[in-house]
């Protein structure tokens, strides 16, 4: 009788123990961060209502935003950069930037870029973005007069 008393025990403290494990995995699972293979990122800058400066404008929550720049990464390497003036679009390459250091510099943009979603926060290369609204492919994130917009591929 003690013997059997000693395997139950041994096989509750199993199914315990394999409890335990299964809600760790699943628990696992739900907290996963995802990561997007390839991305573009455009910043747009809040102007006025009567901005008539380019053409280009985007309305975003009853605001009139210009777009500033816009990189395109690929398994988190730039890419491309593609910079509004008000003469129109200017695109550079990769090698483009790689020769002109200065120029590149002063775009303040990384060449390497690691981009994650998790719990209604985007985290840009560890800067905790909160995202304002997920629409399809993009993330739109507010910051002062600055909206960015993530768009994934």
């Amino acid at each position: 009788m003690r013997q059997y008393q000693n395997r139950k025990t041994a096989m509750n403290v199993n199914h315990l123990i394999m409890l335990i494990l299964l809600s760790m995995l699943i628990s696992c699972k739900n907290n996963r961060v995802e990561k997007p293979h390839s991305y573009t990122v455009t910043r747009y800058q809040k102007v006025g209502e009567g901005y008539a400066y380019s053409k280009d404008l985007f309305r975003y929550q009853s605001s009139v935003y210009r777009p500033m720049i816009r990189s395109e990464y690929h398994t988190d390497t730039l890419v491309s950069v593609l910079v509004f003036k008000p003469e129109g679009k200017i695109i550079y390459s990769n090698a483009d930037l790689k020769a002109d250091p200065l120029f590149f510099q002063m775009l303040n943009i990384p060449h390497k870029r690691s981009v994650e979603i998790d719990k209604g926060h985007l985290i840009d290369n560890g800067k905790s973005h909160q995202i304002i609204e997920s629409r399809g492919d993009s993330i739109y994130c507010v910051q002062m007069d600055t909206l960015t917009l993530y768009r994934f591929n």
